[in-house]
């Protein structure tokens, strides 16, 4: 069996719903990432004003999280990766360099948490740009434990009990039971 994938990687509702903005037209002459485009450009408006402007009509929930969490844009803390802050102009700078190297390609986002950095790196092929998000683990979740497979029925059965929620099959199996390796992640007891 070739080593597995030794970090989780995710494609939430925000990611998809930045997908299908960017993808409905990817033209040269595309208006969704040209109003995006102009909006990231004014360095007067924050990464979340800029994606309003350019109607990506991202849920008040989720602008809030990435207020909170990611961007430390809110009077109440609680933001992750305090030490790596400010994070927005990396977010911002990385998706203009995205939608310049991306015309005429769709563009497919990725979050991929484990390194001690926040990056975002976009790479480009004949038939796509895939732009990932790389970031330390959120700090709500704690250590990565890996299990072979001949664990793996007897977790499932237990894992709502005690805490563990399944982040992906590392060999990017649909079922991780049938491949050998499978990555969960304890939850932190609040």
């Amino acid at each position: 069996m070739p080593d597995a994938m030794p970090r989780p990687i995710s494609k939430g509702k925000l990611l998809n719903r930045v997908d299908d903005f960017l993808n409905a037209d990817f033209s040269s002459t595309s208006p969704n990432r040209a109003a995006l485009k102009t909006a990231l450009e004014d360095l007067g408006k924050s990464v979340l004003e800029a994606a309003d402007d350019a109607n990506m009509n991202i849920p008040v929930s989720i602008e809030r999280h990435l207020e909170r969490h990611w961007f430390g844009d809110d009077d109440e803390g609680g933001e992750w990766w305090e030490e790596l802050q400010p994070i927005a102009n990396i977010v911002r700078y990385g998706m203009l360099d995205a939608l310049r190297r991306g015309v005429g390609l769709p563009i497919y986002t990725y979050w991929i948490c484990g390194p001690a950095t926040f990056e975002v790196v976009s790479t480009v092929t004949t038939q796509q740009l895939t732009f990932l998000f790389l970031t330390p683990m959120p700090p709500a979740m704690g250590p990565l434990v890996t299990y072979h497979a001949s664990d793996v029925e007897s977790i499932f059965e237990t894992t709502a009990d005690i805490g563990v929620t399944q982040v992906a099959p590392t060999s990017g199996a649909p079922d991780p039971r049938e491949e050998g390796v499978v990555t969960l992640q304890q939850r932190k007891e609040e």
